[in-house]
């Protein structure tokens, strides 16, 4: 197919020149169309070792490494990242999630904390860090944070699912119910928002509706 042949024609032009960075980093992009990611982030590795100081290849290796489960390999990508650009907003937003599926809240609080600071119109920053305070057991400032991410992107459809959850552990059904709605409208395919509402609706009493969600 055409993939293969772009494939081929890329690492024949490797060959030619294997130290043009350019080209290699055109290579990895392809590998990352073709969603082959243990050979991009092979790529990226290579990219590194050629150019160690650049922030963005190792923020692309821990995007990857995120992925793939790898939680520690994709904290110290991003730790990194942050070392030589401190600066870059979405390493802290990328970083604070590792934390946060580490089960360290308060330092993915901390690092979404850096990243508003950084760039307030983030709505994944407030999303994960409302995520955070979930975890937490605080549900008032998680839904204070969701409604800061759904104020920046009113389609956000996580973000009402988070909510909803949000609202649901404080017995506010109808509300989560609203939440989980909104999602089916946005997309009617999205297995969660129907599921989440069952829940509401079981745990509101009304059992039809939620057998129907289910």
């Amino acid at each position: 197919g055409e993939d293969e042949k772009a494939e081929a024609a890329m690492v024949e032009a490797r060959k030619a020149d294997p130290k043009d960075i350019n080209l290699l980093l055109n290579h990895a992009n392809l590998y990352l169309k073709l969603d082959k990611k243990d050979d991009f982030k092979r790529l990226m590795e290579e990219a590194i070792a050629a150019d160690p100081n650049n922030a963005g290849l190792h923020f692309n290796v821990g995007v990857i490494n995120q992925e793939q489960g790898n939680k520690d390999l994709a904290r110290a990508s991003y730790n990194k990242a942050i070392e030589l650009k401190p600066k870059l907003a979405p390493s802290y937003v990328n970083r604070g999630f590792a934390y946060i599926r580490k089960g360290l809240q308060d330092h993915a609080i901390s690092d979404y904390n850096k990243a508003i600071v950084l760039d307030p119109g983030i709505s994944q920053a407030y999303n994960n860090r409302g995520l955070a305070y979930y975890k937490k057991g605080q549900y008032g400032q998680a839904i204070s944070d969701y409604n800061k991410a759904i104020k920046l992107d009113p389609r956000y459809a996580k973000a009402y699912i988070n909510r909803g959850l949000a609202y649901d552990k404080r017995g506010e059904y109808d509300k989560a119910i609203s939440d989980f709605t909104t999602v089916i409208k946005i997309d009617p395919r999205n297995a969660d928002a129907y599921f989440c509402r069952g829940n509401a609706y079981d745990n509101k009493g009304e059992y039809d509706q939620a057998i129907s969600d289910f």
